[in-house]
């Protein structure tokens, strides 16, 4: 793409906006690694071309800027393993130098959706922490510029309300409103939730210092959860495969001791810390049940009066979602640690009786979101279909028992879905694909079927 072009393009949009409507335009700036606008210097290091992404520095202030991180990554440091990057910090000083030069907003999420959590389905509250951190990362940027380098304020990408997610839209929301009242975690998910569940608040926030630990830091192995945790459909699997930037962290290679050794750890210190976390939070929800049911409005450590079953519907949600990730973690780990398939399909199949509890209770008609049907979007199932099959945890436990091929189980049409991947073409993706040993066919990586696949044995519930 020229880039002298597109910021014609940019400036021109922003004159018209301004001068026609009195409208600010806004340009997203995403995260992706390794795209560079030749012959523009990098506001960062003048020595390299400026990321693409980016390229908004060279236009008019009056072109406001959105600079977009994704997923639950912090963007002050920690380990980012995605879209071709080893952590987030440019993006952090890139909007850091645009808030003394035009207008910014941040532009972070509270679910990714594509494999990544809600559609697994995980209960994440780490998104939450992120975005506490962040917060008070960009607020002392604020603080200490006395007023020079300012936020417009920040929208968040949101991919739903079920499982539990609505909470960190909930903490997002008292972030944009109240950043200062917030010095915490456990203070965002009090202000979030209410009263009555500050105990909720208090075991979400130690499952989110847990989740860091393991998903984000490894826990000092070297590796991180996320990439086991995560469902791994044809596509990811096949960009990781090339070693294209992928959208979600690679699971490594278990082809050495030491590896196979350190991600057992790993996934062993997961499954216990998360079953740990998870059973903080059905004692919650089943104190509150029981108090729920004598006592419909009662009296919260704060003195104030709260509705106790509202309180016990939102504490068993939650219970039930972290319940759901703790058997995700149980999941993985039989099947990569313990290689015990067996195992892994019970978990599995307790995971499946807590779906279909939850399902009865979405915000919605559960086959308005979590069917198989022709919809608005490129994919031909609704958002949370993946979550009601547990196609992530099906496809996993086949690709170990009986499929060599990446294309096994695909549900993507990738001339629909997909440009490219990390910056690769899917055609020369395909190509490659079809030379390696174990892929017999790519015939079955070219379309997603016409109706939802069923894989022989898939013990779940036929829809």
């Amino acid at each position: 793409t020229d880039a002298s072009a597109v910021l014609i393009q940019l400036d021109t949009l922003a004159e018209y906006a301004s001068q026609t409507h009195n409208a600010t335009i806004y340009v997203k700036c995403h995260i992706t690694a390794g795209e560079t606008a030749k012959g523009f210097a990098s506001p960062l290091d003048p020595s390299r071309d400026i990321n693409f992404n980016f390229l908004p520095f060279y236009a008019d202030r009056n072109v406001a800027v959105m600079p977009h991180t994704v997923q639950f990554y912090r963007m002050d440091g920690d380990p980012a393993p995605v879209y071709g990057n080893k952590n987030f910090k440019d993006m952090l000083q890139f909007t850091e130098k645009e808030m003394s030069r035009r207008e910014v907003v941040y532009h972070p999420e509270s679910a990714y959706w594509v494999n990544f959590d809600i559609d697994v389905p995980l209960l994440l509250p780490l998104y939450a922490q992120a975005r506490v951190n962040d917060t008070r990362v960009l607020r002392a940027i604020e603080i200490s510029s006395q007023g020079h380098r300012m936020l417009r304020g920040q929208v968040v990408f949101s991919s739903g309300f079920e499982w539990g997610y609505w909470a960190s839209d909930a903490v997002a929301a008292v972030l944009a409103w109240e950043p200062d009242a917030v010095e915490s975690t456990g203070d965002a998910f009090r202000l979030a939730l209410g009263e009555g569940l500050e105990d909720v608040a208090d075991a979400l926030a130690e499952f989110a210092d847990a989740q860091h630990q393991m998903l984000v830091l490894g826990n000092g192995t070297g590796f991180n959860a996320q990439a086991f945790l995560a469902g791994v459909d044809t596509w990811a699997e096949l960009g990781c495969l090339h070693g294209a930037k992928s959208t979600q962290p690679c699971r490594p290679s278990m082809h050495t001791k030491a590896t196979r050794a350190a991600v057992a750890t790993l996934l062993t210190q997961t499954a216990s810390s998360f079953s740990a976390a998870a059973a903080k939070l059905q004692g919650v929800a089943s104190s509150l049940a029981t108090m729920s049911a004598t006592t419909p409005v009662a009296y919260a450590s704060t003195g104030k009066l709260f509705d106790a079953r509202a309180a016990a519907a939102v504490a068993a949600e939650l219970a039930d979602a972290a319940s759901v990730t703790a058997l995700r973690a149980q999941h993985v780990h039989a099947l990569y640690a313990q290689q015990n398939i067996q195992a892994a399909a019970q978990f599995r199949a307790e995971a499946s009786k807590l779906v279909e509890r939850r399902e009865a209770l979405y915000s919605v008609d559960p086959d308005r979101i979590a069917s198989w049907r022709k919809g608005v979007t490129a994919y031909d199932y609704g958002y949370l279909w993946t979550a009601r099959t547990l196609y992530y945890w099906v496809r996993d436990e086949f690709r170990a028992a009986h499929h060599a091929s990446p294309c096994y189980l695909n549900i993507i049409d990738p001339l629909i879905v997909l440009d490219d991947i990390g910056g690769v073409r899917v055609y020369d993706i395909l190509r490659w694909a079809a030379r390696l040993p174990f892929v017999k066919s790519i015939a079955a990586c070219l379309a997603a079927p016409s109706s939802a696949p069923l894989p022989p044995a898939w013990e779940t519930r036929a829809r």
